[in-house]
């Protein structure tokens, strides 16, 4: 993670580029294997990790393009949790840490968007692509999940892209160094080698 003046920056930056509207940028929930807490290896949405820098489960970041302002939206860790997981931050210390003064349970985003949806503001969002997503979506829009596709935003899309095409001097010295330890993990790799091996050895 980065410090929270990137981040800062970087959500300043977009709501520059979108204009106006609100901006929803959903992290990734956590995906069962064969029950609710037995769960695939966790991978955060790239896009929510570059504006909010989180690697936690089941956030959603929204930032109102024409204020700047920025609100993460998500659960405290119950006791049920915190049994398995040992102690862990609040919502709001977590948000704190990427520079945003404002977070809120998650079922408060319902709210906020069929508010701004009844003001006639555009809600941006990018296509989703995990289907837990895309049902979420569509429910806190209040529309259907086949009008998702149509509805989302070209102007997010572009303003993304365009940001994340380009590279700050920290992202250089963060992908040298991803480039130094997967040099070292082929090597050490080549030097294992024996007839007999397997690939997961």
């Amino acid at each position: 993670m980065f410090s929270k003046e990137t981040y800062i920056g970087r959500r300043a930056e977009l709501c520059r580029r979108v204009g106006k509207g609100l901006i929803l940028l959903p992290g990734n929930p956590e995906v069962p294997n064969n029950y609710p807490n037995n769960t695939y290896y966790y991978r955060q949405d790239s896009t929510f990790r570059y504006y909010f820098g989180l690697d936690v489960p089941s956030l959603i970041g929204l930032l109102d393009a024409e204020s700047g302002e920025a609100m993460l939206f998500g659960d405290d860790f119950t006791v049920e949790d915190i049994i398995w997981t040992g102690p862990m931050p609040t919502i709001a210390d977590q948000a704190a840490e990427v520079g945003v003064e404002k977070s809120f349970p998650l079922a408060d985003i319902r709210g906020v968007l069929r508010k701004a949806i009844e003001q006639n503001r555009p809600v941006h969002y990018l296509p989703p692509y995990r289907a837990e997503l895309k049902i979420s979506i569509a429910d806190m829009l209040g529309i259907r999940l086949d009008m998702l596709h149509e509805r989302k935003s070209l102007d997010l899309m572009f303003a993304v892209a365009e940001m994340r095409e380009k590279k700050s001097a920290e992202e250089i010295e963060a992908l040298e160094r991803a480039f130094k330890i997967g040099y070292q993990m082929h090597m050490t790799a080549m030097r294992m080698c024996r007839p007999g091996v397997v690939e997961r050895e």
